[in-house]
């Protein structure tokens, strides 16, 4: 049983944690803005376009990183899933509104596979080769992290049936941080290869 102060501190350095903007650093590293460059986005498809494959990889795997630790932290301290999910609704809004960049953070792609992994292990894997499987067919990469996001609460009715309604709210969060390039979508300019 945890008090209301443990899932609170599990809360705000969750919150904290997720906040830690990996693009906008690995940028500074490489003497680049990366909010001024390409999409603007600090996510990984942003650096991978802008700084190349290496550093995108360090941004992919610190935002997994940021989504995984606090749900997986809570779980293995014996919090309850809600309040489970509560530490990982914290860590995706630290990643989409981070204090530390006055809250314009990225699209929370990478945090919520984080947060997927958490919970279940092998939804996670899922979802990670619906989105690769997905780019290959789409050449998209927010449109594909958007069919992921939305084939994760479906996949968890079985795999994970507790987190099943969180996980739609997180797709429906995801779908609205994509809002701009689903408007481009439904104008005259197709998405393309853009930034998540």
């Amino acid at each position: 049983m945890s008090n209301s102060f443990t899932v609170l501190a599990f809360v705000l350095i969750s919150y904290l944690f997720g906040s830690v903007p990996f693009g906008k650093i690995v940028g500074n590293v490489y003497g680049v803005d990366i909010q001024q460059h390409g999409s603007g986005n600090i996510g990984f498809a942003n650096v991978r376009r802008v700084l190349g494959w290496p550093p995108a990889v360090v941004v992919l795997i610190g935002d997994v990183l940021k989504g995984f630790a606090g749900p997986f932290a809570a779980q293995a301290y014996g919090l309850s899933v809600h309040e489970v999910m509560a530490v990982g609704a914290a860590a995706m809004a630290g990643s989409v509104f981070p204090v530390w960049l006055r809250f314009k953070g990225g699209k929370g792609i990478g945090t919520g596979l984080g947060i997927t992994l958490a919970a279940s292990l092998a939804l996670g894997c899922l979802a990670a080769a619906i989105y690769l499987l997905s780019v290959g067919v789409l050449r998209s990469s927010g449109r594909a992290s958007l069919v992921a996001a939305w084939a994760v609460p479906f996949l968890a009715l079985a795999l994970a049936p507790d987190y099943a309604l969180f996980f739609a709210v997180l797709a429906a969060l995801a779908t609205w941080t994509h809002r701009d390039k689903l408007k481009r979508a439904t104008s005259a300019h197709p998405l393309g290869h853009d930034g998540v």
